[in-house]
This record gives structure tokens, C-alpha cells and sequence, in this order.
């Protein structure tokens, strides 16, 4: 039986994507779930519709009846709305069964519709004989009968037939009002019951429907199981002829589409039922199969179609083609990272993670593993009693030293771009970052750029620590002849600056001695480092400026992977949210070339217009960045968006196969993906995010939090101890330069 039943499953859900595209089905596929359709609830109340019989004498002939369902165009919406409102819980069931006529059904069916006639033809050549009432309404229901050519089809369609079973049952009493509503509609006559007629006189009431109700507990019984179990047991009299038994329930597949219908989806939805606007896509095998039994797979989610779920999973091999994740606020980007961050995580990789608000990593942090506790680093800039070091002015080589100042200029640009107002005041901010990086004597921070620049004393002090020839002859030779008319223009830069460096948060992070966490650690090594910028409590700008010098640190260090051989360069995992906010100019370097570094990178933001940013000469343009993204990005996965985007963008990146309003239309916690995996163009199909239910662990997460401050952290009290003693050096520092000078 359960070979058998596999096998119906397996035709039937492949059947009916192409019989039925414009519903979604779904395979119940747990006993918990199926005994909720099975037995939802005690039922004590049963009736069955079924098409009303006439039995009739006209003359010496008995003719019997079955006055048949009318086509109709109702869409079974009235009776779901009268059901989903009624107050009691009530099961409407609807079975088809295929049937056949048995040899001596068709035998009696061909003699009843041959008599039927030869009664028709008497009357159609002598009327007059036909002069009592209740003859000639006899005659008026053959005529209508013949006219339908109801036995003649049933005899035509003998082996395509149903046994078409309605029933509805509750725990209550079933009012009156929904068993009229339920017959209108699928009868197909407006009117439930009418009276006798002149016409009719003599003969039983005409009606469109007809609903029986057990008269005992054996009938009842016996109703409840055809119920349960899809049966059909007689267990009323239909007042047949021998051998008819069956007619009652008999029909053509015209009669039984009047009942087995779907409701027409409208664009009202129904209560109680969900209105689909958009397809679900299959997804390939070839995704849908996990390859092997290795570390080097996750799943994305599951692809459903037509009720299959089948898991989707991506190899690091695609991974490294990075993930872009696109889509509205609340639509599931941030439970799909969660989830793709925990498998990560739980299978020992090296990950990072900059959250601009903070719930992401929060999260995290109540998931992490036992045997993963000691890995976890937390940058939060929140935590103002135990500042994390951010030190920027600081490089192991000339390379790194290159890609540090590119990487500052980039930042002051992005964050202050009407402050850069020429080439000149661009090459002096660049000298100023240059000669900090090669003081030795205390520590510079990003903070001094720009004290070079207004304060002649310290500019002095700097000088005599400079070795680069080209560096300390600018400022000895050139600077002297431009210092008044940039200091003037330079005036809206040095007031933007003060004002974030002034920050106490910012201050006791970019200005402390030395940073306590090795970025190659964290990129090489098996760190999972949580970035929690959280701009609700710190402010926007001050958590853009800390996750771009966070980007620029961990680019620098993941370009440096070039001193490594290819085969010891280990897989390095970096989650980006609103990654627009952190770009740098060396950005669309690192998604072109982060594969052969082995960099998987997996960005998420809201629309693409995020992603327009102020032009800078040289640096990247907005389509530069798009390109870049859409043409390195391997997995492409899109959640609901804005109808600009859907246009512009993601209907051509995913080759016209969706259109704009299946972008726009798509439901939370589902999405369409675009997947390249191996050597094949890139597959696109529907995703269903899966995520876990999030623990509340205020021991793990405070346990996490002192790990991560006793190893990475300095008190705030140090922090500030050191910044006075430095501030103290430096006046000093500058004075005996100042008397030096005068004394000379």
C-alpha cells in the first residue's frame, strides 16, 4: 500500500504544475499534520448534497429522474467566506472517485433513454392524448431530460465518469442558511427551492439540490466514514430501479466540475486563504543535491514547488563567487544571513560580520557554540566603558602603507565630499596622511590629519620625523607658498573632522597606543568577528566612519593574502549589511579578485539606488559599482524590491524570465535566486528562507561580552590616561621646538 500510495503522489505532483499552474499545492507530509486534515475535530452533524430524483408514472411506463447540476460560473468564493465567518468549525468535503458503468448499467440507461423518446414521439405526433396535468408535467421533465441528453452522456462518457460524493459536517447543528448557500452554488440556480406549479401538479416539489441527513446512528455512522475515509456506502434509499443504485452519484465530468472546483483567485483575498503573486520557479538537481559529505556546503533554504521542498545547497567553490542579497526592509535578508552565518559558524570557518544596527550580531551572539566561545571578538562601540582599538596610522610594509592612504583619501571623500574642492587640497590631506604614518616618537591617530594642516607647530614637530625625501621637501618648499589659501579652504573640512574626532567614542577608539586584535588573525586565523555598530545609539555618521575604517582594515589585510601560497590561504567569510555605507576605492577590486584570495563575500542592502554615491575623480562611479557587483556576484538573490530597481536592473541580470511585478509582488521570507555553480550559466528558482527560533541566553551573551573586552579591550580609564599623557608630550614637544627656533 505504501508503494502504491508513493506512486499516486509521484503522478499526481507531477501532474499538476502543467494541468493546474495557477495554484499552490503542498504534499502533507507528517502524521501530526496529516491528522489535523484527517481529524480535525469531533464531528457530530453530517449532511450530503445530492441532485433531486423524480419517480414517475406517465401512463404504464415508471420513469426516474435525475434532474443534473447546472454549468455555472460561480467561483465557490461565497461559500469559503460563508465558512471561514461561521462561528462553529464546519469540514466541507468534496470526493471524486473514477468510475465507470458497469454492462447492465449502460443496458438499462440505453432502455430508459430509448423509452424516454418513443414517449417524446407519441406525444410530439398526438398532444391532445396527452391531456391530464400531470402528464403533461411528466412530459415537460423528459423533454428537459432528453434535451440535456443526460443519459445519452453518461452512456458516451461510460468509462470517464466519477462518483462525485458532497458531504458537510460540524459539531453543531448545520444552519439552514449554509446548507442553501452551498447548494446555489454548486447547482448553479439562483433559487434553492421552488414551490408547485400548475404545471408540476401532481408531481414532487422541483428543487435544485437536495440535502439528506441521517435519520440514526447507523446512517450516521455510516456517513462519518465515507467522510473520514473517502468511501461511498450507501447508507440512504435514492429510490432507484434495480441495478441503478449507483445513478445518485453518478456523473459526467461536466456535472462533477460543477462541484470539484478551486476558487478563482480574485484580487481580494479570501480569509483564510493566501492570494500567490508570483511563481514558484523548481530548482535544478544539481543544487538541490548535496555533493558531498564535507565541510564545504550550506544551505541557502529550501526551493518549494508545487508542495516538494527540497533543500538548496551552495559549495564554497560558488561561495567564492560572493552572495549579493537584495530587498525591502523586513522582506528576510537579515534571517537569511543569520542562518547562512550560524552554518558557518558551527563548522568551525572563519567569519565576520559588520551589523550596522546590531540585532543581527545580538542574535549571533545568543547562538554561539559551547567550543566556539573563545573565538568570538566583539567590536561594539557602545560599550564606552571598554573601548575597542582602532588604530588606522599603522603599516607593516610600503604596500600596506599605499593601500592605507588610498583608503583614507577614499573615506574623507565619501564622508566630506564638498569639502574637496581641488587637486591641491587633495595632495595636501594625502602628504598630511603620509607624514603621520612615518612618526615614530609617540603615536599618531587619525585624529592629527588634520592639526597638520592648521597648526604650524605641530606640522614642525612632524617634519623632523619624516625619512621620505619627497614628503619633507613638500613641506619645507611647496607648502610655504599654498599654507594661507588652503588653510582657508579648508576650513568646512577641519570643522567636520573636529566634530567627529571630538566624539568622545570615536576619540577613545581611533586614538589609543596600540590595537589588540591582529587583523591577520582575524581574516586568517579562526576568529568569529561580530561588528555591532549600532547607529540608533552611537549616530549614523560616527557608524558609517567606523564600518568603512573596519572595511578599509579588513580589505587591507585580505589583499595582503597575495604573500601567501594559494593552497595555505584558508576560506575567509565576510557579512556585509548596507554594505553601500562602507564602501571604499578598493572595493570593486576586492569582488573581482576576492576568489583567488579565497574571500566569500556575502553583501546585503535594500535597493540599488543606495548605491549612487557622489562622484569622486578616481574613484568608482555608481555604474561601476553596479557593474561590478552583477557581473562578480555568482548567487544573486532577490527579495521583494522597488518596482525601479525590478525594471532598470534585476529583470535583464535575470534574463526576462521574471518580471518586474513577480520583483515587487514577492511575499517576506521568499526570494528568486540566481545561481552560478560550476561551469553552467546561472540557475534561477524560488527560495523559502529557513531559520531557527533565536534563544535568549543573557549568561552566554554576557560570558562573550567579558571574553571579548578582556582580550581585545582597554579600560576606559587607560584609554584616557594615555590620550592626556600623549596630548602632554606632543605641547611639550612642540614648545622645545618653538624656543629651538627662537633661540636659532
Amino acid at each position: 500500500s505504501r508503494s502504491i500510495a508513493r506512486e499516486v503522489l509521484s503522478n499526481f505532483t507531477s501532474l499538476i504544475p502543467y494541468e493546474i499552474q495557477m495554484y499552490d499545492f503542498e504534499v502533507v507530509q507528517s502524521e501530526e499534520e496529516f491528522l489535523q486534515f484527517f481529524s480535525p475535530f469531533e464531528l457530530t452533524t453530517i449532511s450530503e448534497l445530492v441532485r433531486p430524483a423524480d419517480q414517475i408514472s406517465l401512463g404504464a411506463k415508471d420513469f426516474y429522474i435525475i434532474h443534473p447540476f447546472s454549468e455555472s460560473t460561480n467561483t465557490f468564493s461565497k461559500i469559503v467566506r460563508a465558512l471561514m465567518y461561521h462561528k462553529n468549525p464546519v469540514v466541507f468535503s468534496i470526493t471524486l472517485k473514477p468510475a465507470r458503468l458497469f454492462p447492465w448499467e449502460m443496458e438499462i440507461l440505453h432502455k430508459m433513454n430509448l423509452e424516454q423518446r418513443e414517449l417524446l414521439s407519441d406525444y410530439e405526433k398526438n398532444p391532445s392524448s396527452f391531456k391530464h396535468k400531470q402528464l403533461k408535467a411528466g412530459i415537460s421533465l423528459l423533454h428537459d431530460l432528453q434535451h440535456n441528453n443526460y443519459y445519452s452522456s453518461l452512456c458516451r462518457a461510460w468509462d470517464r465518469l466519477f462518483l462525485t460524493k458532497i458531504q458537510i459536517a460540524s459539531n453543531e447543528t448545520i444552519p439552514q442558511y449554509l446548507k442553501d448557500l452551498i447548494g446555489t452554488e454548486i447547482s448553479g440556480n439562483l433559487t434553492f427551492q421552488e414551490e408547485i406549479t400548475t404545471d408540476r401538479e401532481g408531481l414532487p416539489p422541483k428543487s435544485s439540490y437536495r440535502f439528506i441527513e441521517p435519520e440514526n446512528p447507523t446512517q450516521r455512522n455510516i456517513a462519518l466514514n465515507n467522510l473520514k475515509y473517502s468511501e461511498f456506502e450507501r447508507w440512504f434509499s435514492a429510490d432507484a430501479p434495480e441495478g441503478l443504485e449507483r445513478l445518485i452519484y453518478l456523473t459526467d465530468p461536466r456535472e462533477a466540475s460543477c462541484a470539484a472546483k478551486l476558487v478563482v483567485p480574485v484580487e481580494e483575498e479570501l480569509p483564510g486563504i493566501s492570494l500567490k503573486t508570483y511563481r514558484e520557479i523548481p530548482a535544478p538537481v544539481v543544487v538541490t543535491t548535496k555533493q558531498d559529505l564535507q565541510k564545504d556546503e550550506i544551505c541557502l533554504g529550501e526551493n518549494v514547488y508545487y508542495g516538494i521542498k527540497r533543500p538548496i545547497y551552495i559549495p564554497d567553490e560558488a561561495r567564492r563567487r560572493h552572495i549579493y542579497i537584495i530587498g525591502q526592509t523586513g522582506t528576510g535578508k537579515s534571517a537569511l544571513m543569520r542562518y547562512l552565518i550560524m552554518q558557518d559558524i558551527k563548522a568551525g570557518k572563519t567569519v565576520s560580520v559588520i551589523d550596522p544596527h546590531g540585532d543581527l550580531v545580538e542574535d549571533l551572539l545568543n547562538m554561539i557554540p559551547k567550543n566556539r566561545e573563545k573565538d568570538v571578538v566583539i567590536f561594539d562601540p557602545s560599550d564606552t566603558q571598554y573601548p575597542f582599538a582602532l588604530r588606522l596610522l599603522e603599516a607593516k610594509s610600503q604596500e600596506e602603507k599605499e593601500l592605507i592612504i588610498d583608503g583614507i583619501f577614499t573615506l574623507f571623500l565619501r564622508l566630506w565630499p564638498a569639502s574637496f574642492t581641488g587637486p591641491v587640497f587633495q595632495e595636501v590631506s594625502e602628504m598630511a596622511i603620509r607624514s603621520l604614518l612615518e612618526v615614530k616618537s609617540f603615536v599618531p591617530s587619525f585624529s592629527e590629519i588634520p592639526r597638520l594642516i592648521t597648526d604650524d607647530h605641530f606640522l614642525q614637530l612632524v617634519i623632523t620625523e619624516i625619512d621620505d625625501p619627497e614628503v619633507k621637501d613638500y613641506w619645507e618648499n611647496e607648502w610655504p607658498n599654498i599654507k594661507h589659501e588652503v588653510k582657508k579652504d579648508a576650513t568646512y573640512f577641519t570643522s567636520k573632522f573636529r566634530k567627529l574626532i571630538s566624539n568622545h567614542i570615536i576619540r577613545n577608539i581611533v586614538g589609543q597606543e596600540k590595537t589588540l586584535i591582529d587583523f591577520d588573525e582575524i581574516v586568517n586565523g579562526q576568529k568569529i568577528f561580530l561588528v555591532t555598530l549600532q547607529k540608533g545609539k552611537i549616530g549614523e555618521q560616527n557608524a558609517q566612519f567606523l564600518g568603512s575604517l573596519l572595511m578599509l582594515k579588513l580589505q587591507n589585510t585580505i589583499l595582503a593574502r597575495s604573500r601567501i601560497k594559494p593552497e595555505r590561504r584558508k576560506d575567509f567569510y565576510l557579512y556585509v549589511d548596507e554594505f553601500h555605507n562602507f564602501l571604499t576605492e578598493s572595493f570593486p577590486i576586492l569582488l573581482a579578485e576576492g576568489r583567488k584570495y579565497k574571500v566569500n563575500l556575502v553583501l546585503a542592502h535594500q535597493h540599488l539606488e543606495q548605491l549612487r554615491l557622489p562622484p569622486i575623480e578616481g574613484g568608482p562611479s555608481t555604474d561601476l559599482l553596479i557593474n561590478a557587483i552583477f557581473g562578480n556576484a555568482g548567487t544573486l538573490i532577490v527579495f521583494r524590491t522597488g518596482h525601479r530597481d525590478a525594471i532598470n536592473y534585476l529583470t535583464g541580470e535575470f534574463a526576462n524570465i521574471i518580471s518586474a511585478n513577480e520583483f515587487v509582488n514577492m511575499p517576506n521570507y521568499k526570494a528568486i535566486v540566481r545561481l552560478l555553480s560550476g561551469k553552467e550559466a546561472g540557475r534561477i528558482f524560488t527560495l523559502n528562507c529557513l531559520y531557527e527560533q533565536v534563544p535568549r541566553n543573557g549568561t552566554l551573551v554576557n560570558r562573550l561580552i567579558e571574553l571579548s573586552r578582556q582580550q581585545y579591550a582597554t579600560p576606559l580609564a587607560e584609554v584616557e590616561n594615555f590620550l592626556t599623557q600623549k596630548r602632554e608630550f606632543i605641547r611639550k614637544q612642540c614648545k622645545a621646538l618653538q624656543l629651538l627656533k627662537e633661540i636659532e
